[in-house]
């Protein structure tokens, strides 16, 4: 949700300090939140931790408790700046995925750094999925759970769709799209884009769309208004 601060050993540093971004991403997503519950009859917020703000002493994200990271804090803050809406319930807790169930379809959100191995051209870490569905598929027939139909994460900075018996690995793309280090590792070009989606009670997930941010239009005026005293640039 936020950059943090990694910059892949690039000389210049984050242009947003962490705070800024939780500053300014908090107040905008809460705005967000409240433009869409008054369209909504009701708003359920599911939440994971990403990988880029993790604790700058930390190589990779932590085994144990994930949640204690930037993100969270992040979450935390737009629940408590959107409690006056009856119609938004959060999920917050301490765990490192997020499962629910749409209509009578199990879904499973994820962040999708676990998801690792991916060849550099079209960026599917297809072994590495195969081996989550198996081990998910595996540990929910152990504890009697349902296994996951969907699998919702993101990461990877790109839209993928993979089909599997009973639903889909859905990767949900990002508003970063590619950047200076994606660049630099010649990761495929593709542009900054969010999917959207629609679950039918009898069919699943039906229709899909891709949300491009290069179409979005820019103007002088911010739609969200951002409480001063912290600039984010």
């Amino acid at each position: 949700m936020l950059d943090g601060a990694l910059n892949h050993g690039a000389e210049c540093g984050q242009e947003n300090t962490v705070f800024t971004q939780f500053h300014a991403g908090g107040h905008a997503i809460a705005q967000w939140i409240r433009a869409i519950s008054a369209l909504a009859p009701g708003v359920r917020v599911y939440c994971t931790a990403g990988n880029h703000t993790r604790f700058q002493n930390q190589k990779r994200m932590p085994t144990n408790q994930r949640f204690s990271n930037f993100d969270t804090f992040l979450y935390a803050l737009i629940q408590a700046l959107t409690s006056d809406l009856t119609t938004v319930k959060w999920n917050l807790d301490e765990q490192p995925v997020a499962d629910f169930s749409i209509y009578d379809f199990a879904f499973r959100l994820f962040h999708g750094d676990t998801l690792r191995g991916m060849d550099r051209a079209m960026g599917i870490p297809s072994h590495s999925i195969g081996r989550m569905i198996s081990a998910t598929t595996s540990i929910c027939e152990k504890e009697g759970r349902r296994a996951p139909s969907f699998y919702v994460a993101g990461h990877l900075h790109r839209e993928i769709s993979l089909p599997t018996a009973k639903g889909a690995v859905l990767i949900g793309g990002a508003f970063v799209g590619l950047d200076g280090y994606g660049l630099s590792q010649g990761f495929t070009p593709v542009d900054p884009s969010q999917l959207l989606f629609f679950v039918h009670p009898k069919f699943g997930k039906t229709a899909s769309y891709s949300i491009s941010l290069k179409h979005a239009k820019i103007s002088d005026v911010p739609p969200y208004s951002i409480p001063g005293g912290f600039p984010c640039r």
